[in-house]
Order: C-alpha cells, then structure tokens, then sequence
C-alpha cells in the first residue's frame, strides 16, 4: 500500500453482522470497543461498501482493514493475501484464504480453506479449519479443534477440549486433556505427544517407527495397536504416526524443548499492542512477522526434535550431543545470559556443524 488511504466510518451497533465478500490483498480485523465501524484501503483500492441496518457488505480489490465492535459477527468469503484477526468476540466464519492466517483472542472460528500457514493463539472457543496448505501452530484453545487436513507440520498446546486432527508432516502435541477428552491426532512423520505429570490418559499407539513409552505406563498389545495407561483413568488418545511416535510426561525442561515458549509468548505479547496501534496507519509495520521471526530464530533448532528424541536408542554420540547442545543455548537465552542475537548465531552454527 502506498501512503494514499481511504477511510470510512459508520454506525453499526454493538452487535452487527459483517460480510465480507471478497478482498484481493491482504485482510486485518481488529476489535474495538464502541459502535463504529471503521474501515481503510488504499485509494483507487475498488472498496465498495453496502449497509442496510446492522448489515454491511464489503469487498476490496486491495488491501483492506477494518475495526470493528467487539461482538461483531463476521462472515469472509475469499481473501488473497494473508488474514488476521484479534479480539473479536463474535462468531467468525472464513471461506478461502490465499495466504497466511494469524488469529488471536476470537471467539467461536470455522475456516473452510487455507493456502498458507496457520497461527491461532488464546482462542475462546471451538476452532475447526478442515484443510490447511502448510503448518499449523494452535495454542491455547477454550474448546475443540478440529483440523482434517494439515499439509505440514503441526503442534498443537494446551487445548481444553477434544482435538481430531491429521497432517502430512511432524506433529507435536503438549496437552493437559480433560477426563472426557477425546484425542485423535494421526501424522505422516513422527509424533511426539507430552502430557501434564498429573494427567490420566489411555493411549492407543501406532508407529511406522519406532515407539517410545513412560516407563510407568502400564502396556497391552491389542488389535488396534499398543495401549498404555497413564496415570489414573481419563481422556481418550488415539495417535498413529508413520515415523516414530514417542509418548512422555513433560517435566521442568520441557519449556525449553517445546521452543521457550514463555520467552516467545513475551515477544509475541509486546509486539501484539504495537501491532494493532500501527494497523490504522502506513500499513508497513508488522508485528506479527516479526514475533514470528523471532520465534523462528530460537526455534530452528528444535524442527528435528521429534526426530532427534525418537531415534535416541539407535543414535546417540554425535546427533545426542548436538540436541544437548542446542537445548542449553536455549535455557541460555531464557535466563537472559545470552541475547537473542547471540542465541541465533550459536543455533546456526550447531545447524551447519549437524
């Protein structure tokens, strides 16, 4: 977007039903406290908008941003570009979506298609979204999640409700699932799932590779594959993964393993104001591309992981050493006894000595 800006405001109520019909750039929704709805795109952006009551129609050939009413309910059919969405209330229903998708702090979410990666964090209700392009990031989620088909990659963290999920990629899961939960989480590669030390759950397993058990479980082989009882009775897991599967309890180290997400969670969370404070203006600041890149810069190290924990009876030496290695310079950084510069540069360089 140049620096050219068209805005529009209009009454809406504290409530109203937003359709968005199709935006062919890149598409932002920020909740706002009030009535007003205020939306801007470049001018020359093709914006047409339509109001009838508590009914506004829009499309943009361009970019597009809107501010809406907290409680606002929003239907998009088709985006270009990227989406993101924070703070809404309101149920959001998402068609197409030709990009990335980065979604904070919403309530109830269906999305039917998505080219792109998907980040989706502090959502207050169900989120199902049956295909995704490339990975997908959830963390916490009030309710269930449902996602059918995940091109890449996938970790899913502390969701409270059932996850019914499949990808073509690594899964990684850190759960504390409720005793009605039901888990069922199949992925092309490996999978690694951590439960909570006081957590009760009977896992059913199946690996192409090889499958790591705790020690406590209590073990039987059936038709379906292993199960293992952890802890006291309780939720309901069923993976499958066609590398290697490892099941474990997460324990104090276990912060700095899943990608330092208190330290990441800080970032995000610093930059997540900045973010939607520039939303209104030059369109050039990116927040949450930059918490993102940050979080990559000290997670890189942690992409073989699974892979890394799932192999160690038949690797050790050389690859052992480098993970140790790589998980010190990471509870390093989230001391504070090294930056994040420094903690890059030593990831990097134990990438290209692996």
């Amino acid at each position: 977007m140049d620096g050219s800006v068209e805005r529009r405001t209009l009454e809406v109520g504290a409530s109203p039903m937003v359709e968005i019909r199709s935006v062919g750039g890149s598409l932002r929704l920020v909740a706002q406290e009030g009535t007003q709805l205020e939306i801007q795109a470049p001018s020359r952006g093709g914006l047409h908008v339509e109001q009838d009551g508590g009914q506004i129609s829009i499309s943009c050939r361009s970019d597009c941003v809107l501010f809406l009413p907290r409680s606002a309910g929003v239907q998009v059919g088709s985006v270009g570009g990227d989406l993101r969405a924070l703070g809404l209330q309101g149920e959001v229903s998402i068609g197409t979506v030709g990009g990335d998708a980065d979604l904070r702090r919403l309530g109830p979410l269906r999305m039917e298609r998505l080219g792109g990666d998907l980040r989706a964090r502090k959502l207050r209700a169900d989120l199902v979204a049956p295909w995704i392009g490339g990975d997908a990031r959830i963390e916490g989620v009030q309710g269930d999640v449902r996602l059918e088909s995940v091109g890449g990659d996938l970790l899913v963290q502390d969701a409270l409700g059932d996850v019914v999920a499949s990808a073509g990629g690594d899964v990684s899961l850190r759960l504390h699932p409720p005793a009605e939960a039901t888990v069922e989480v199949r992925a092309g590669g490996d999978l690694i799932c951590r439960l909570s030390p006081d957590a009760g759950a009977r896992v059913t397993a199946r690996a192409g590779g090889n499958l790591d058990l705790p020690e406590e479980a209590e073990v039987e082989h059936t038709d379906e594959g292993i199960v293992a009882q952890v802890g006291e009775d309780g939720a309901v897991l069923r993976l499958t993964a066609g590398g290697n599967l490892v099941i474990g309890l997460a324990d104090a180290d276990s912060g700095a393993f899943w990608g330092t997400d208190g330290f990441s969670a800080r970032i995000a969370a610093d930059l997540e104001g900045l973010d939607t404070a520039f939303a209104g203006g030059a369109f050039t600041f990116d927040g949450v591309k930059m918490a993102e890149n940050i979080r990559l810069a000290v997670q890189r190290a942690l992409s073989r992981s699974p892979r890394v924990r799932g192999r160690r009876r038949a690797r050790k030496s050389a690859s052992q050493t480098a993970d140790d290695e790589r998980l010190r310079v990471l509870r390093m950084l989230e001391r504070g006894k090294i930056t994040l510069e420094q903690a890059e540069k030593l990831l990097e360089a134990l990438e290209a000595e692996a």
